[in-house]
């Protein structure tokens, strides 16, 4: 949140913020502090839980599905185990794990998406703007 508030995509003012003595983003962990308790206490955990899997295995499928086209059909680097065969496994892991989550998680993990898709379009106005990087990290 901090480099995204330092990229602007979030209000500076807020997520930027840095305790003086502590040296830390401290209105960050409070705004998470608040978002756990707030989630913990409304949610069933299995829910969450659920949720964050959603996030992990669409990254995972992501990553996998980059290398097999960076590697193996962009940079032509024919090593078909490490640059297809693995990453190809990996993805289909992480399928069928994706689509044995709940209808609900599904359901609610694709509309989050959505949302951030939409996001992602008006901040970059369609995508004619390049997006926020975290340069100088």
């Amino acid at each position: 949140m901090f480099s995204m508030g330092r990229d602007e995509v979030l209000p500076k003012r807020f997520f930027t913020y840095i305790h003086p003595k502590y040296k830390t983003p401290i209105l960050n962990i409070m705004l998470m502090c608040v978002i756990s308790v707030v989630g913990a206490l409304a949610l069933p955990a299995s829910f969450v839980a659920e949720l964050m899997n959603f996030g992990g295995l669409t990254g995972f499928m992501f990553v996998n599905l980059s290398v097999i086209i960076y590697y193996y059909f962009r940079k032509k680097e024919r090593k078909f185990i490490r640059y297809f065969l693995i990453p190809a496994l990996g993805f289909l892991i992480c399928f069928y794990l994706f689509i044995n989550l709940s209808p609900l998680t599904l359901k609610v993990g694709f509309i989050w998406l959505a949302i951030g898709f939409v996001y992602a379009i008006i901040t970059t106005k369609g995508f004619r703007k390049k997006p926020p990087t975290m340069e100088g990290l």
